[in-house]
């Protein structure tokens, strides 16, 4: 299906894409994986678990005043975020949520907000005009492709285009997607090739070793997508517009990277997964959220509180405040809970605070005490940096997402 696959998109287109100490994979009940299931939601018993839900959720409240030094930037973002969550003062798991059988309505109001705050319906009508440029046979019997695709977005008048990666393997049959979103660097081409930096060419690896096809976006201001200067860029977005945000537009960017993923016939749309390390395991997370098609998730080196995310500690492009008025982080991540989860991180990450580690511990908490268990995966490794776990994370992604081409085969 390989050549069938790039002969429809390029005729469809003008010519010219632990825990801690703990290296292993293992749910989020830990040593406690073997005992009973959760007992049945009887009124009780759920609501004795949403509490200890809350109460480990607790550990992290955040002041948007801690955030923002001009109050009429603050008026405009707690403003944006009250209408997007329809005047409710928080959507905190703990706040909003009053017996395990509302979940699913919770989760739904949770992605609702996120899209709104986010801006993220704005550019959904625009014409997505995939173009292929390059292809590439490499090993394992996969064809790499250059592509771009319109993004409906402009700046300073120039209409801009996602240049990508897409790994498409030899098959005759439908297989899952992977996204992979790269943190700062290099970009697009450290998930398809580097495996000396933090993405470690992590697509390739999932396109050889799985049999996926898999896309590899560059993120604005990276790669080949460098149309303005990175810093100047995302402050002037927030500059023009106290509600925007750089990792907004990125979530934005989002829904054009499934259109592509959508489009093409070789994708089993019912198998989409993402993965993000460091700015891009943030993207990833985002993306999620609200893409509830999404199945499978790897964040890796970068899932902290938004009191220490939303700090100078952390690139300010990564800054989404207007979140923070109604959401935690671990609130995203119990938005999931339906779904399959990995969280990743490295024990020589400087990025892996005590902070972090107590939001990962209040996050299993949680994911237990709601009966989530089994969707959490904890995936930390005492020698890894601030890296892809390479190994753990395509091990996971095909226990959940299920088998690739069979002709693809380990380089």
């Amino acid at each position: 299906m390989v050549m069938g696959l790039v002969a429809v998109v390029a005729g469809a287109c003008a010519p010219a894409l632990e825990l801690v100490g703990d290296p292993t994979t293992h749910s989020a009940a830990g040593e406690h994986a073997e005992l009973d299931s959760p007992p049945p939601n009887t009124p009780a018993r759920v609501a004795s678990r949403a509490t200890a839900a809350g109460a480990a959720l607790r550990h992290d409240p955040i002041d948007p005043h801690e955030i923002d030094e001009t109050p009429a930037v603050l008026d405009a973002r707690v403003a944006r975020a009250r209408h997007c969550a329809d005047g409710r003062s928080s959507l905190r798991l703990q706040d909003d949520l009053r017996d395990l059988s509302d979940m699913q309505a919770w989760r739904e109001r949770a992605r609702a907000f996120v899209r709104c705050a986010l801006g993220v319906d704005q550019r959904e009508g625009a014409p997505l005009d995939l173009q292929v440029h390059q292809e590439t046979r490499i090993d394992g019997g996969v064809t790499r492709l250059r592509i771009s695709y319109a993004l409906g977005d402009t700046y300073r008048g120039q209409a801009l285009r996602v240049p990508a990666f897409l790994f498409v393997p030899a098959t005759d049959h439908p297989v899952p997607a992977v996204i992979v979103y790269h943190g700062h660097g290099e970009g697009k081409i450290a998930v398809a090739e580097r495996e000396n930096t933090p993405e470690g060419a992590l697509g390739r690896e999932i396109a050889r070793r799985l049999g996926y096809v898999v896309l590899a976006p560059d993120s604005r201001t990276f790669g080949d997508f460098g149309f303005a200067e990175h810093g100047a860029y995302y402050r002037s977005l927030t500059s023009q517009n106290p509600t925007d945000a750089y990792i907004a537009r990125l979530a934005g960017d989002g829904e054009r990277d499934m259109r592509v993923l959508r489009s093409l016939p070789g994708v089993d749309a019912t198998r989409i997964g993402v993965a993000g390390v460091s700015m891009g395991s943030w993207r990833a997370m985002l993306h999620a959220v609200i893409q509830p098609s999404v199945q499978a998730v790897v964040i890796s080196a970068l899932y902290l509180p938004f009191s220490e995310l939303f700090s100078p500690i952390h690139d300010p492009c990564q800054h989404a405040p207007t979140l923070a008025a109604m959401l935690g982080m671990q609130d995203l991540a119990l938005s999931l809970s339906d779904r399959a989860l990995m969280i990743q991180w490295g024990g020589h990450d400087g990025a892996f605070s005590a902070r972090a580690r107590t939001l990962l511990d209040a996050t299993r908490v949680a994911f237990d005490a709601i009966g989530a268990s089994d969707h959490l995966h904890v995936d930390v490794d005492p020698d890894r940096g601030h890296e892809f776990g390479r190994s753990a994370a395509p091990s996971f992604l095909s226990n959940q997402l299920g088998p690739g081409a069979s002709e693809v085969h380990d380089p």
